[in-house]
């Protein structure tokens, strides 16, 4: 199950590069580590340092400027 899971994500990452403008696809993949983090903390109660809060605020910023701008 986990090679089919791997598979399909490789394949949709695939399909997303090819589809789209890159520098979206790139945007989604940053926007991942920020749900991957707060469902740390939310879910599994860890705790994140300042450092870590202010890189998600600058990837969130990025993701919002990428989409505002168009590029």
């Amino acid at each position: 199950m986990v090679g089919l899971f791997s598979f399909l994500g490789s394949l949709g990452w695939f399909s997303a590069f090819a589809l789209v403008n890159a520098a979206y696809v790139n945007a989604l993949g940053q926007i991942e580590i920020v749900f991957t983090t707060l469902t740390s903390v939310f879910v599994l109660g860890e705790r994140i340092a300042v450092r870590e809060a202010f890189g998600i605020a600058l990837i969130i910023a990025g993701a919002v400027l990428l989409v505002l701008t168009g590029l």
